[in-house]
C-alpha cells in the first residue's frame, strides 16, 4: 500500500517515491469511519483535506469534491468547535450542515471509496 509507480516514455516502470505510511494509514481509516456511518461525513472531509495536501492530491480532479465542501464549510461549527458558539445560532446551523449534507454526500462517498482505492494502488 502507498508505493508509487510510475509509466516513462521508454515503457519501463519506475517506483515513484512512496506514500509516507501513517498518512495513507490515517487517510484510509478516515474514509473507511465515514462509509461505515462511525464518522461524521462534514467532520471526515476537514480531517481529509490536511492528509490529501501531503499526499499530494490537492490538485487531483479525484477528490474535488471533498476540497469544494470543505471551502464551503470552513464557517461552520463541527464537533467539540460548536460548544464555542452561542445557542440561538445552532439551529441556522444545523440548517446549513444538513442541507450540505444532503447535497454532497453521494459525490463525497464515492470520492472516499476512490480514495481507498487510490492508497490500495498506491496511485
Amino acid at each position: 500500500m502507498c508505493e508509487r509507480s510510475f509509466w516513462m516514455s521508454s515503457g519501463a516502470t519506475n517506483k515513484a517515491p512512496a506514500l509516507d505510511p501513517e498518512t495513507c494509514k490515517l487517510a484510509a481509516r478516515i474514509a473507511k469511519e465515514i462509509l461505515a456511518n462511525k464518522k461524521d461525513l462534514l467532520i471526515g472531509v476537514r480531517e481529509l483535506v490536511p492528509l490529501l495536501r501531503v499526499l499530494g492530491w490537492s490538485d487531483d480532479e479525484d477528490f474535488d469534491n471533498i476540497f469544494s465542501v470543505e471551502a464551503e464549510i470552513d464557517d461552520l461549527p463541527l464537533g467539540h468547535e460548536r460548544a464555542i458558539w452561542p445557542r440561538r445560532m445552532w439551529a441556522e446551523i444545523d440548517l446549513e450542515i444538513v442541507n450540505t449534507k444532503k447535497l454532497y454526500r453521494k459525490p463525497l462517498l464515492a470520492e472516499f471509496r476512490r480514495l481507498l482505492q487510490r492508497l490500495a494502488e498506491g496511485t
